[in-house]
């Protein structure tokens, strides 16, 4: 009887009444509570980071302490979620495998398939989501979204469009590597029309785009990107070194990477001395051949290749730079354009649609693959300098009108819709 008394007398302590009381107080304030599993399966290497897989960690350091983040990731893209320290999320690690941190296209093709069959199966074992985000529209995070969603219909999936590449014929690069990537795609964009609950287009450009190509209409919104302006404007330039011109992205052929060394020998014709530095990372195959072409040319010490930097180096290194060369083919929102706006850099690029559409002022634009009218338009910067400070101006009042902060807030409105 003792024994029992004592037993049924600790369960109205007053040490249980308060657990008993912040469980009921937990379990009030999260209610709400919006599990969200984004996939961000695309990575090729854990040496560099495409700008469509910095999107999501940097909207999360905006999300309310009610929202749970858990990614699904191989272990080469974890590095980047680490380092940011979030509190409110979880990884979700791929299993290793031979593919993996290869960058070689007919690896990462089957490091693809792989990462599709386990985010399914990781995806099922989940209890309790409440929306599926795929943070590119890279098959690997389409497809194990698709597949969840024939046997889960109700769960909503949110799939993000950053850009649609060109015919496989008229892409840089090969032409066997343009097809697989073209039908991939082609795939990729049957699965999110016919049956993702919204489609994120990062310009309206490509909204129109997609809606040419069946997309339903009412699941379409424009949601961006954004940049840490305060970060970059206070960043400080290297002592004692400048570079004429900075190229910011991944080493493949679509980004224009062997444009630069055609347009950079016309550039040293009137200016001698002129130096540029590419940074990036990308297929050893790639880098190898491009800095053969820079060695051929005779561009050795005018054009530098300088790998990955991580970002406050970056900043550094635009702070030291004069002109920023977008020599991209094809782009869904050119993270990079507005980093190097908010390091006062004037802009020239292609005359693709995110000119005009993203981005209003601050930049040059010339016809796509004219290299000729490039350097011509990188040699009237160098030499004008009221019509580089002018064009400087105009484009950091661009970069302030970019934010984090403001498209995280979208995304949630849109979470917020999408989950009642």
């Amino acid at each position: 009887m003792g024994k029992s008394a004592y037993s049924t007398s600790k369960i109205y302590s007053w040490e249980n009444h308060t657990k008993r009381l912040i469980s009921i107080i937990n379990e009030f304030l999260f209610l709400d509570q919006k599990i969200i599993i984004a996939l961000e399966t695309g990575h090729s290497s854990e040496s560099y980071l495409a700008g469509g897989d910095k999107l999501l960690e940097k909207m999360a350091t905006y999300f309310p302490d009610n929202y749970k983040l858990k990614i699904i990731l191989p272990e080469i893209g974890t590095k980047h979620w680490l380092d940011s320290k979030l509190k409110n999320i979880e990884l979700t690690i791929l299993p290793h495998t031979i593919f993996d941190n290869n960058p070689n296209p007919t690896w990462v093709f089957f490091a693809y398939l792989a990462r599709i069959w386990h985010a399914y199966w990781r995806l099922r074992k989940i209890k309790k989501i409440d929306l599926i985000y795929s943070s590119t529209n890279v098959l690997p995070d389409i497809a194990p979204a698709f597949l969840f969603k024939l046997t889960h219909p109700k769960i909503p999936w949110i799939a993000r469009v950053h850009h649609l590449i060109t015919s496989p014929t008229k892409r840089p690069g090969r032409l066997t590597v343009n097809l697989v990537s073209y039908l991939m795609q082609t795939v990729s964009n049957f699965m999110i029309r016919n049956k993702s609950t919204l489609t994120l287009a990062l310009n309206n450009r490509l909204v129109k785009t997609l809606t040419y190509l069946k997309f339903p209409k009412n699941k379409l919104r424009v949601l961006g990107a954004g940049i840490d302006f305060p970060k970059i404007n206070e960043a400080k330039s290297f002592k004692g070194k400048s570079f004429d011109g900075i190229f910011v992205g991944r080493i493949h052929p679509s980004k224009g990477i062997y444009d630069l060394i055609e347009m950079w020998k016309i550039v040293i014709n009137q200016k001698p001395d002129a130096k540029a530095i590419i940074v990036g990372e990308g297929a050893k195959e790639e880098k190898s051949k491009l800095l053969s072409q820079i060695k051929k040319a005779t561009l050795a010490n005018n054009l530098k290749l300088a790998g990955y930097l991580p970002e406050n180096k970056l900043y550094s290194t635009l702070k030291s730079s004069r002109v920023f060369l977008f020599t991209d083919h094809e782009a869904g929102w050119g993270l990079a354009i507005g980093e190097a706006m908010a390091a006062g850099l004037p802009v020239i690029g292609y005359d693709l649609d995110i000119f005009g559409d993203v981005y209003k002022q601050g930049f040059l634009t010339v016809p796509l693959a004219d290299t000729q009218k490039f350097a011509d338009q990188i040699l009237n910067l160098l030499n004008d300098h009221k019509s580089y400070t002018k064009l400087s101006k105009l484009a950091l009042r661009q970069a302030k009108q970019l934010s984090w902060q403001h498209t995280s807030r979208q995304f949630q409105n849109i979470v917020t819709k999408n989950t009642r």
